[in-house]
């Protein structure tokens, strides 16, 4: 994993969401993924800062997936809490110890994030 990868995954799902929460018909659906749309936002400059200051290379540029529009929540939510779990263990396995806590708190708001989704 790298920093530019990282930045381009956060980057696919903060915009993926967002297509979600536009498209919701449900609002329990629509408040929930404008909550981790929102989360997404900050979480992604503030890792992709730390990476930036514990490799002390700049981020050059980026790749991100297409966008799917019909995408469903709950796997698209399920992929989130997937990547957390690779980017700590990636984070913790290079000693970047802020990565992994921040890792666990994106974890920790996909899995609450996945409970509303049940809601009605």
């Amino acid at each position: 994993m790298t920093t530019e990868e990282v930045a381009g995954k956060l980057a696919f799902f903060h915009e993926q969401i967002h297509i979600i929460h536009w498209n919701t018909k449900v609002f329990a659906e629509h408040k929930a993924t404008g909550e981790l749309y929102e989360f997404i936002q900050d979480f992604k400059d503030d890792v992709v800062e730390l990476l930036m200051g514990y490799t002390g290379k700049r981020v050059k540029s980026f790749k991100i997936d297409p966008i799917n529009m019909t995408a469903d929540s709950m796997d698209v939510v399920s992929d989130i809490m997937k990547f957390a779990s690779d980017l700590e263990d990636w984070a913790d396995d290079m000693k970047f110890l802020d990565v992994c806590n921040k890792a666990q708190e994106l974890s920790g708001k996909a899995a609450k994030t996945m409970y509303l989704l049940t809601l009605s």
